[in-house]
């Protein structure tokens, strides 16, 4: 007859809790990784009404799948995706109004925001602190001064994100451009209308302009060479026409290497 020695128990072997809590903690990080990717993705809600009256004032809006996606639907041998299901992505709005703000504040899709004919008023200084995704802003009619520039520039949620800046017919001078020292990212400034002279350019000598166009102001041959020395190596347009400029100073264009346009 077997004795029990020869017919073993299996013992059941009880998780260890070290295995627990790693299990316990995986569920987590899961629950955290798929909510963040749902809140990024999640669908936007737009305002098809208010997006309708912008461009009945003559308005734009264009939309465009991410970049993303594209490629992704070209791997996977997918037709293009129709442009209307697309967010907007860039917008112009003329004489943009509250209504015109709340209806776009939501729309994270937008990288480039175009205005025509507005102001620099709390409605303006909300929505922008509230759009992180806009890179490329255009500001034109804005009669915007040293104070609502440097009003723009604190109010964005980022200024290091800023990646390009146009604006027209202002009383800016060397006292407001100061404040876009903190935009670390800026690549293109147009400043078309100010009274900008050159002389405090020094304070964005840290930036990388590749497109600087000063348009219609009082720029000065000192200004100028501070331009040459500061952005000669990295500048490819330049616009400085409507200046009081020599043409001494417009001699050392040719310390600009990459220059593929100009306007004087």
């Amino acid at each position: 007859m077997a004795s029990s020695a020869d017919n073993p128990v299996a013992v059941p072997v009880r998780r260890s809790r070290w295995r627990r809590r790693l299990a316990v903690v995986l569920a987590v990080v899961a629950v955290c990784v798929f909510g963040g990717w749902y809140f990024l993705n999640r669908p936007q809600v737009e305002d098809r009404v208010a997006l309708q009256k912008i461009m009945d004032r003559g308005g734009r809006v264009i939309r465009s799948h991410s970049d993303w996606i594209n490629i992704l639907d070209y791997y996977l041998g997918r037709k293009p995706r129709d442009p209307k299901t697309a967010g907007p992505t860039y917008m112009t709005i003329v004489r943009p109004t509250a209504e015109d703000y709340e209806a776009i504040v939501g729309l994270r899709t937008i990288w480039r925001l175009e205005l025509y004919g507005g102001s620099v008023n709390e409605d303006f200084l909300r929505t922008i602190n509230h759009m992180p995704n806009v890179l490329d802003w255009n500001l034109y009619d804005f009669s915007m001064t040293d104070e609502d520039l440097i009003r723009f520039v604190t109010s964005l949620s980022d200024p290091s994100r800023l990646r390009s800046l146009w604006l027209r017919n202002t009383t800016i001078s060397d006292r407001g451009l100061k404040a876009l020292s903190k935009c670390s990212s800026l690549k293109s400034l147009s400043i078309d209308g100010s009274l900008i002279e050159g002389n405090e350019l020094t304070a964005l000598s840290q930036l990388k302009i590749q497109g600087l166009s000063i348009r219609h102001g009082r720029l000065n041959d000192a200004g100028f060479r501070k331009i040459v020395d500061q952005w000669g190596e990295t500048l490819t347009s330049l616009g400085v026409d409507h200046n009081p400029i020599t043409d001494q100073s417009l001699e050392s264009i040719g310390a600009m290497p990459k220059l593929s346009s100009l306007g004087v």
